[in-house]
């Protein structure tokens, strides 16, 4: 899209729409997933993913040509395998304090493995000839604030997801559909706040002012579901912290891909595009892993019902990914406004010796 649209308006409204259809996608899956949980069995939850994909390979076939210089490089597979496995470290380690505890030997040596692997992934960025990460994207402080936005509003979401999935079912007693269906005002509002809002405010205010604003109302929304009850109601009090939620995600997204992705050059576009989605697919991981542990740790040592052992515990945990948005927000107003395009002064200049290349800045990083 980046490279596609050059036309600052039109990019605007494709990465608006873009970024709709990615949060109203995962909620959308929600209704999906009750529906055919409740029809079918939630096998078909798996299944139904087999004629999607079939879907979008056909698509492809009427995808315009793409008409970007190709350009030579080698495969970073080491920075690959560092990345990740120190990223799936993570993760699972999150996961897993749920049943052994954050201190217990397993989790803590799995943590610490993930850290030495991302620590490394950081120092061979700096010394491999075609770096997975060119350390030069990282070196834009608003590119660094959106990446972090991203990442805390994913987790938000996702945690939001588990909180009401919980809620609907077992506190207020809702059928799979008809949760998954409770789920149908996030994508709505979340689409329309990002195509008809987002467009309009982001040429007028910059990405600083409208991912902190994002995150900070998407947080009162958060903030909204820690004051849930037993004798709430959906259309009372579950129905308008989701709107508030959904009007700061939708209203940030824009603003996120664009601080993500904006002031790079052609050949680094995909990359920068792939860092700020790898960073909301780690961040709703980690986030939720994390959420998952708080709350069923709170439930275990609540003294009460069932039902208010679980309230207790969602209440409990959704103030993680209520910090984590608001840190954000302290981030991306500290650090948006800063733009470090200078960076990229010699991006497109062909290196001269050894060593450009070993710095990340010649054609074999512009092609990895």
């Amino acid at each position: 899209m980046a490279t596609t649209f050059t036309d600052l308006r039109e990019r605007r409204k494709a990465i608006a729409v873009f970024g709709a259809l990615g949060g109203a996608g995962a909620s959308l899956g929600v209704v999906l997933g009750g529906l055919l949980t409740q029809w079918f069995g939630w096998r078909w939850c798996l299944l139904v993913n087999v004629p999607i994909a079939l879907l979008a390979l056909l698509g492809t076939l009427g995808t315009p040509r793409d008409r970007a210089q190709r350009l030579t490089g080698r495969i970073d597979i080491a920075g690959a395998v560092l990345g990740c496995g120190g990223l799936t470290a993570l993760v699972y380690a999150c996961s897993q304090a749920e049943a052994h505890g954050w201190t217990s030997p397993g989790v803590l040596g799995v943590l610490l493995a993930g850290a030495a692997l991302l620590t490394a992934f950081a120092w061979w960025q700096t010394r491999a000839a075609a770096p997975l990460l060119p350390p030069r994207l990282m070196r834009d402080r608003r590119r660094v604030a959106s990446l972090l936005a991203g990442g805390a509003l994913m987790a938000g979401q996702l945690s939001v997801s588990l909180y009401l999935t919980y809620y609907l079912q077992t506190v207020l007693g809702w059928s799979a559909l008809a949760s998954g269906l409770g789920f149908l005002p996030i994508s709505l509002v979340t689409t329309a706040t990002a195509t008809q809002l987002g467009t309009r405010l982001l040429p007028r205010f910059g990405p600083r002012v409208m991912m902190t604003a994002g995150l900070c109302v998407s947080a009162c929304g958060l903030f909204q579901l820690t004051l849930l009850d037993p004798d709430s109601t959906y259309a009372a009090n579950v129905l308008p912290a989701l709107i508030t939620f959904s009007v700061g995600m939708g209203g940030s997204f824009l603003a996120i891909m664009t601080g993500a992705t904006s002031d790079v050059p052609a050949q680094d576009s995909g990359i920068a595009s792939a860092t700020v989605n790898s960073a909301q697919q780690m961040g709703g991981s980690i986030g939720s892993a994390v959420f998952n542990t708080v709350a069923a740790s709170a439930a275990a040592a609540f003294h009460g019902s069932p039902r208010a052992a679980t309230l207790h515990g969602f209440t409990s945990a959704i103030w993680i990914p209520l910090v984590l948005l608001l840190l954000a927000a302290v981030v991306t107003t500290t650090l948006a406004g800063h733009r470090s395009t200078r960076v990229y002064a010699r991006a497109n200049t062909p290196p001269r010796n050894s060593s450009e290349v070993k710095n990340g800045q010649g054609s074999g990083s512009r092609g990895a």
